[in-house]
């Protein structure tokens, strides 16, 4: 009996060491205003550092000022995507707090 229920454990013990963490790979487009062809190499290397990007993705638009990509939400958040490139000195657009909702109040303006 006392062996059962040791197995039980065991089980229930590696069961939760396997986690059910998925990949959620997620499409997105962010617009970037400053973007041009002189600084979209120091965009793209910024985005490179970061966790959950699928590297051959993007998808950089000029003439549009946007670029499309894909990335794992469960890696990486959209608001860090969007930090990555305006670190580098690129200036992207950030959401706008609105209704007193959550959002960004961008401060360059």
């Amino acid at each position: 009996m006392k062996s059962k229920a040791v197995a039980i454990v065991l089980a229930a013990a590696l069961a939760s060491l396997a986690g059910c963490r998925r990949a959620d790979i997620r499409d997105y487009t962010i617009e970037i205003p400053g973007l041009t062809a002189e600084n979209q190499p120091r965009a793209a290397k910024a985005l490179a550092e970061q966790s959950g990007i699928v590297a051959d993705s993007l998808k950089w638009d000029l003439a549009n000022k946007t670029l499309t990509l894909k990335y794992d939400s469960m890696l990486t958040a959209k608001m860090n995507l969007l930090m990555a490139i305006d670190s580098a000195g690129v200036e992207v657009k950030f959401p706008e707090k609105k209704d007193g909702r959550a959002g960004y109040i961008n401060t360059r303006r």
